[in-house]
């Protein structure tokens, strides 16, 4: 249920759901909604604090210790998908999308496999 990678693990939705460790949990739309409501220039100036200073993002800071990469998918058929180029990750509902100017949420369920970031409950 999960393609392993050079940076941990991808996951078909499917299994995102049972990835995480005892105590740990998927991020909900909830915990994320203040990224996707963003202004573009809140975000513009708050997303690249997200992203690791390795991922190539314009002014990546890393401020929270994230270390957010940019990332791809791997379709069904074992080949990157063509989501290059955004931090991507599941949700419990869906595909959380963020690049250095904005964030968005995706429903997605063609077999596609994402890597998870999971929060301490």
């Amino acid at each position: 249920p999960f393609i392993e990678c050079d940076y941990g693990r991808f996951y078909k939705r499917s299994a995102a759901k049972y990835a995480c460790p005892t105590g740990w949990r998927l991020p909900t739309q909830s915990d994320v909604s203040h990224l996707v409501d963003m202004t573009y220039t809140d975000a513009n100036n708050y997303m690249p604090k997200l992203f690791s200073q390795l991922s190539g993002v314009r002014k990546a800071s890393d401020d929270f210790g994230l270390s957010i990469l940019k990332m791809y998918g791997i379709d069904s058929y074992g080949t990157s998908t063509t989501m290059s180029g955004y931090g991507l990750f599941w949700l419990d509902s869906g595909l959380l999308l963020l690049l250095n100017t904005n964030a968005r949420i995706q429903t997605t369920d063609y077999g596609e496999y994402f890597p998870v970031r999971c929060i301490k409950e």
